[in-house]
C-alpha cells in the first residue's frame, strides 16, 4: 500500500487528512499559540523582494546549513527522480554543494557571498522537485533538463538579481540574530536531517544545533507588490564578474 501524499506539507494542508485530522484533535487550541508567536515576533526585518518565497526560503536554509558544515551534501537535491536518475546530474549537485560550502568561512568575502547564494538557489530547485514533483514543468530546470544543458554554470545563473540580495540581507541578519546557536567545531550538528517517517513522504528538517530545531520559512507579504518577472538569461552566459569566475576555477 502507497502513501497518497508526496510530502508532509500535502499531507498536513489536506483537512480530510489523517496526519491533518490527528494535529486537530491532539492540538485544538492552536489559535491562543499563533498569536502569542506573532506578538513576540517583532517588526519584519528583511522584506520580500519579489523573488519566489519558496524557493528563498529554502535557499536560505541551504545557506545556514552550509554556514555551519562546509562538507554537508544535500541528499534532498538529489532524490528527484530527473536528478537521482543521471549520475552527471548528481556530479553536479555536488559541485554545487562544494562552492556553497564555502559559506564555512566567516565573515564571507562579498563575491563569494554571491556564489553561495547561487549555489544555494540552485540547490533549492533542485529539492523542490524532489518534494514536489508535480512543478517540474514550470521550474528553471525543466529546460536545463530537456536540452541536456544541467551544468554548474548553468545552474548558477539561475538566481535572479532580487533573490541574491534578499538572501545577502537574510544572511547578515542571521549572523548576527543566530549567533549563539552557529556553532564552533564542537557542537553537535545535524544539517537537513531526515526522519524514520521521510520514507512514506518527503520531510526533512532545516538544521539541528546542540539539540536545538532550527527552521526558516518565508511566505510572500500580502501587501507586497506581485513578484516581477526577471529576465532569463541563456544557460551558457556567465552573469557573474571575473572575481567570481576564479573562485569557480
Amino acid at each position: 500500500m502507497s502513501y497518497q501524499y508526496s510530502s508532509l506539507a500535502g499531507a498536513i494542508d489536506d483537512n480530510a487528512g489523517p496526519l491533518r485530522q490527528y494535529l486537530d484533535q491532539r492540538y485544538p487550541n492552536l489559535e491562543p499559540v499563533q498569536a502569542d508567536y506573532r506578538a513576540r515576533a517583532g517588526t519584519l526585518l528583511v522584506g520580500g523582494t519579489g523573488a519566489s518565497p519558496g524557493t528563498s526560503g529554502a535557499a536560505f536554509d541551504y545557506l545556514l546549513r552550509f554556514t555551519c558544515d562546509a562538507e554537508y551534501l544535500p541528499a534532498t537535491a538529489v532524490f528527484a527522480e530527473p536528478i537521482f536518475d543521471r549520475p552527471d546530474h548528481i556530479a553536479v549537485v555536488w559541485e554545487l554543494a562544494t562552492l556553497a560550502g564555502h559559506a564555512y568561512m566567516r565573515p564571507l568575502p562579498e563575491n563569494t557571498l554571491e556564489v553561495v547564494s547561487r549555489a544555494s538557489w540552485a540547490l533549492a530547485l533542485c529539492t523542490e522537485l524532489y518534494r514536489n514533483p508535480s512543478v517540474l514543468p514550470n521550474s528553471p530546470l525543466a529546460e536545463l533538463i530537456r536540452s541536456d544543458l544541467f551544468t554548474t554554470e548553468a545552474l548558477l545563473a539561475l538566481a535572479p538579481g532580487d533573490a541574491l540580495t534578499e538572501m545577502r540581507s537574510l544572511y547578515l541578519l542571521a549572523l548576527t540574530e543566530l549567533a549563539e546557536f552557529l556553532p564552533d567545531p564542537s557542537a553537535a550538528l545535524a544539517p537537513g536531517p531526515t526522519f524514520a517517517a521521510s520514507q512514506l513522504c518527503s520531510a526533512d528538517a532545516d538544521l539541528i544545533v546542540d539539540g536545538v530545531l532550527i527552521s526558516s520559512a518565508a511566505k510572500p507579504i500580502t501587501n507586497h507588490p506581485a513578484p516581477h518577472a526577471e529576465p532569463r538569461r541563456h544557460p551558457g552566459a556567465t552573469p557573474y564578474p571575473p572575481e567570481i569566475r576564479r573562485i569557480l576555477r
